[in-house]
């Protein structure tokens, strides 16, 4: 059985911008089929793609996806939180420890 959970990690107000998001992965785990990604309510990915994290070994991934395709980050216009999106097979033990670090700043608007 596949089990997924969205962990919301921060409060983005309307007018904030996302600068910069990064996954530091403190603990790896080898077991079963694992993913991970960095997004929002709209876009599971926005910020780090599942293909930009190593569950199974430690290390920092920096952001990559959609949300800072263009300069400046990713605007938002209404609330929401930004999460971690985390999926295991059921062959998994969950045993990796995260640590996701954002750069938010309020926009003059």
């Amino acid at each position: 059985k596949t089990v997924t959970e969205t962990i919301p990690l921060f409060q983005v107000k309307a007018n904030e911008r996302v600068l910069a998001c990064t996954v530091r992965v403190l603990t790896g785990n080898t077991t079963g089929t694992q993913t991970a990604e960095v997004g929002d309510g709209s876009d599971t990915d926005r910020f780090v793609t599942t293909a930009n994290i190593t569950i199974n070994s430690a290390g920092i991934y920096d952001g990559s996806g959609a949300g800072f395709a263009s300069t400046g980050g990713y605007l938002y216009t209404t609330a929401d939180t930004v999460d971690l999106l985390y999926t295991a097979d059921g062959n998994s033990t969950v045993s990796a420890v995260f640590r996701v670090t954002a750069v938010i700043e309020t926009w003059p608007g």
